[in-house]
């Protein structure tokens, strides 16, 4: 049985509808609403065309993967390096050259390499960043505010380590560290869907994760 190509956007009933919603908002000349009603229809079927596209090709990459058998995380990571370099530039930036670069006013704080961190705000600590492995303490680093700490956090958990520069200015380091954030938040989603796609087997993709994010670092 063959299946019709027909889609929603085809059919009358809808067509109705929304000539319907747009003489509610005010456009009463027919010729303009079937002008708009066709812009936007072309539109979806565009964006639709290119979902169905992505999908087909993530479909195609993981049958060929399991053809062929697992790739090594290496040679996904440079998979993925390369796609995000030709299709995702504005996802190539780094702390020092991007986010800090020109602030005329900074503080700078030696962040520990390696260890998680956690804000100690106490009698004896306020706005402390504390280092640690284990129980061990690596290191403790004292912001000038609340706004510095809170930034700190996030470049230590985006792997920003060692001397770090941060605004001294505490309105101005909650601007920047708004505008990281989000530019952060799109750079994992991106990278994450990117390794999905060609992975999904999840101990593989943090590993992966691991590999594309030294190759992208932020410091």
């Amino acid at each position: 049985m063959e299946l019709s190509d027909e889609t929603e956007l085809d059919q009358r009933d809808r067509w109705a509808l929304d000539d319907a919603v747009l003489r509610l908002i005010g456009m009463k000349d027919k010729a303009e609403r079937e002008r708009i009603r066709d812009a936007l229809y072309m539109h979806l079927r565009q964006h639709f065309e290119w979902v169905r596209v992505k999908e087909e090709k993530a479909t195609e990459n993981k049958k060929r993967a399991k053809k062929k058998g697992p790739k090594a995380p290496t040679t996904i990571a440079s998979e993925i390096v390369e796609q995000v370099e030709k299709d995702h530039p504005q996802l190539l930036k780094t702390w020092s050259m991007h986010f800090i670069h020109g602030e005329p006013l900074f503080d700078t704080y030696d962040l520990p390499t390696e260890g998680e961190v956690e804000l100690l705000d106490d009698l004896i600590h306020q706005n402390a960043l504390r280092f640690y492995k284990g129980k061990r303490t690596l290191g403790l680093v004292e912001p000038r505010s609340s706004e510095q700490a809170k930034l700190l956090i996030s470049l230590a958990g985006a792997g920003v380590r060692g001397l770090v520069r941060v605004p001294h200015d505490a309105k101005t380091a909650v601007g920047v560290h708004k505008r990281f954030g989000g530019w952060l938040e799109e750079r994992e989603q991106t990278l994450n869907r990117l390794i999905e796609e060609r992975t999904s087997d999840e101990e593989l993709q943090e590993r992966v994760y691991g590999v594309v994010s030294q190759r992208l670092a932020l410091a």
